[in-house]
């Protein structure tokens, strides 16, 4: 797997958000922290970054996200020393340091390639402007071809008008809803399967996401009691809708 490297002026700082990208794909990918110059002293240090690109190091390369502008600096200069067979497989991010941690961690934790897992991170700005465009759900939206009380009712699920794909009405029913790591365990579930699969928050009326997509799951907002529709096409999408019905029955984790 793609391995990250955390740059921030502050040690806490960095080793808080490894913590969370570490809690987000239950600790399978190589998170590694680089963050103050120690424990104590704020400022960013050329050698732990180096050290820390080292200990994230594999054959599908490292992704370095930094805080603010002197840790970018800090983070070229550490670059320029690697050896070139090193570098070539090293990028610095310029994504949002938490999202854009967070988003590559659960990308990269589905086997993405470097540059998968670095446009997940990129995409993680959008995730504030989804949450505003949802914040006011338009009237008369809410609608499903099927619901399912629980899982004792198999013919819940049902074709699509055309026979191309499946469709399921789910309530989430968990604390916290889709978010952080009960949202990551939903993509990650999706993403194992070939079949398209997106996902509509009936509740606040929003557009379809693509729910291998961590950002756009967490765009749709969804908290406790709200009602999602989840849609698959494709040749395992039986076996799909089932496996996250199952989640979702069974509390995301």
């Amino acid at each position: 797997m793609v391995g990250l490297v955390i740059v921030a002026h502050s040690f806490k700082l960095a080793e808080g958000v490894k913590e969370l990208a570490d809690q987000m794909t239950g600790g399978k990918v190589r998170v590694v922290a680089a963050g103050g110059l120690d424990e104590e002293t704020l400022g960013t240090s050329v050698e732990r970054i180096v050290a820390a690109i080292d200990a994230a190091y594999g054959p599908e390369g490292v992704l370095v996200f930094m805080d603010l502008g002197s840790a970018v600096m800090s983070a070229e200069m550490a670059l320029e020393m690697l050896p070139p067979e090193r570098r070539a497989l090293v990028r610095l991010c310029p994504a949002p340091l938490v999202e854009g941690a967070v988003a590559a961690a659960v990308q990269a934790s589905l086997g993405g390639t470097l540059r998968e897992v670095d446009a997940a991170a990129r995409r993680a700005a959008e995730l504030k402007k989804v949450e505003e465009d949802v914040s006011e759900p338009p009237a008369g939206h809410e609608k499903a071809e099927v619901e399912r009380g629980g899982p004792s009712e198999p013919d819940a699920v049902d074709a699509d008008s055309e026979g191309l794909g499946l469709e399921l009405v789910l309530t989430v029913n968990n604390e916290h809803g889709l978010h952080a790591r009960p949202a990551a365990l939903f993509t990650q579930t999706a993403a194992r399967f070939k079949s398209a699969v997106t996902v509509r928050n009936l509740t606040r009326g929003t557009p379809a996401a693509n729910a291998k997509s961590l950002i756009q799951v967490l765009g749709l907002g969804v908290e406790r009691g709200h009602r999602i529709a989840v849609s698959v096409r494709g040749p395992d999408q039986q076996e799909a809708l089932k496996a996250i019905a199952d989640l979702i029955e069974g509390g995301l984790g």
